[in-house]
């Protein structure tokens, strides 16, 4: 068994109403604050780890930081970056605002608005480009927590917390529970919330969507089921 703590990064600075997906935004104050709360959070349900993984991009890698400082800030954590981890790419894209691309390139954009799940962005990635690029990291690190488990033969081993970003934990749900693409990109995942995902042998189990530190874990937000746009960041 794998239990993955998937927490999105904390809010970042950009400008609102634009594509912010490999773009290297850095958290607001308020994001290194939420951060560190739910890092509180968590330290009442997780034990210490000695590794968290990031998404390479520095909101993400900052809001590992910060959860670290705010739930075990006496015990040694190194933070690897992974940038398989990262936002869904859009390419050229990237940092402007969907007004000025509606403008300029309408017929593009409203494919995009309608095929997401198989259409990309000049030069970025479609939804199931994102679903194959972290959904190969997940295989990967289950087989490898798989095999120290058997080594080490502790849980520890089974648990992994992981920073990253709302497409690419939507992307997680997608790839570990069989869902389509659409009912995945509908679930809420706020800024500094965790979504656990639970990897056995006979499949995958959702513990958790969208917990954040505010919210008491039996009051989590429910599933919702639809259709739902890319989050910008």
């Amino acid at each position: 068994m794998v239990r993955l703590y998937l927490v999105r990064h904390g809010a970042s600075e950009h400008p609102p109403g634009h594509c912010i997906g490999h773009t290297d935004a850095a958290l607001t104050p308020a994001g290194r604050d939420a951060a560190a709360r739910l890092g509180a959070f968590l330290a009442a349900r997780v034990a210490p780890p000695p590794v968290v993984v990031a998404s390479d991009l520095r909101r993400a890698v900052e809001t590992a930081e910060s959860l670290v400082r705010g739930g075990w800030p006496e015990r040694p954590c190194t933070i690897v970056r992974d940038a398989r981890l990262r936002e869904i790419s859009f390419g050229a894209w990237e940092n402007r605002s969907w007004d000025e691309l509606g403008r300029e390139d309408p017929a593009r954009v409203e494919r995009w608005t309608r095929e997401w799940v198989t259409f990309a962005p000049p030069e970025g990635e479609s939804f199931l480009d994102l679903v194959r690029r972290v959904g190969g990291w997940i295989d990967e690190m289950r087989d490898s927590v798989t095999a120290a488990t058997r080594v080490l033969g502790t849980a520890q081993a089974n648990a992994r917390i992981v920073v990253l970003h709302a497409g690419s934990i939507r992307a997680a749900l997608a790839h570990c529970l069989a869902w389509p693409p659409a009912d995945a990109m509908a679930q809420p995942i706020d800024y500094a919330s965790v979504t656990t995902i639970e990897l056995t042998p006979r499949g995958a189990l959702l513990r958790g969507l969208n917990e954040r530190a505010e919210t008491d874990a039996a009051n989590a937000t429910a599933l919702v089921r639809g259709t739902c746009r890319f989050g910008t960041a």
